[in-house]
């Protein structure tokens, strides 16, 4: 016999969304990425990296691995219960869910989502920063400082926004995400010969496809403002740094 994968994926969705709560248990993941990426910037900054681009982007990484390694354990955990560690059983529990009338159903995701990536700036420290006093008679060009001053909360504002987004798209998203990685690492595990016309996939490859561009996004926006940042303002090490100068300034 065979399936067509669209088919049980969307089955497959219908049946987390009846049995459990997918965008809780996204929501779940999403607030532990944010938070590992949290940690390890701030292990970081204590370990004495206080380029803000570079420990960012580290940060940034490394809560992507650890976004992964959770929708592992998501998988292993709810496969066990939904049946995806079994793939005849998964087969028939999917195939027997019964669809919902038109006026019930509701729709699926897009082609790709949003990742682990969350906001990773460093927690409060208590740094003075002091604004040098120019040599000499020459007056700074106060036109180009001002317009400094008013890229870096931009700068900052966009990060910060676009790592939230990501985690807001993903919970979104994270029905029909989860039925394709369930369907996948199934097929992974033997379910590939029954599915028509398919070629085996991964569920890391489904992963990385619904959320690289979120991440990549992310991860450039939290570059390029700790960069910016830095360049304009030596003596912060954290984005909250930047934001105690700013307050000061006004």
């Amino acid at each position: 016999m065979t399936l067509d994968r669209t088919a049980i994926v969307r089955k497959l969705r219908i049946a987390l969304e009846r049995r459990a709560s997918p965008r809780l248990e996204m929501a779940v993941i999403a607030l532990c990425t944010g938070a590992s990426g949290f940690l390890v910037s701030f292990g970081l900054l204590r370990g004495g990296l206080e380029r803000m681009w570079l420990r960012y982007l580290v940060a940034l990484i490394a809560a992507y691995l650890v976004f992964f390694c959770l929708l592992r354990l998501w998988l292993h955990l709810r496969g066990r219960r939904i049946g995806a560690q079994d793939v005849p059983d998964l087969t028939d529990v999917v195939l027997d869910l019964p669809l919902p009338r038109p006026a019930g159903f509701s729709g699926g995701g897009g082609q790709f989502g949003g990742g682990g990536a969350s906001a990773t700036f460093d927690g409060p420290r208590i740094v003075p920063l002091a604004v040098a006093e120019p040599q000499g008679s020459t007056a700074p060009d106060l036109d180009v400082f001002d317009a400094d001053e008013a890229v870096i909360p931009l700068l900052l504002v966009a990060a910060l926004a676009s790592a939230l987004l990501a985690s807001v798209w993903v919970v979104y998203l994270a029905p029909s995400m989860f039925a394709e990685l369930l369907v996948d690492s199934a097929l992974v595990g033997g379910l590939y010969h029954r599915i028509r016309r398919e070629s085996p996939r991964s569920w890391v490859a489904t992963a990385l496809r619904r959320t690289a561009l979120p991440f990549a996004a992310t991860c450039v926006l939290f570059v390029l403002a700790g960069w910016f940042v830095q360049s304009k303002l030596p003596e912060a090490k954290s984005i909250g740094d930047a934001v105690r100068y700013l307050q000061a300034q006004h």
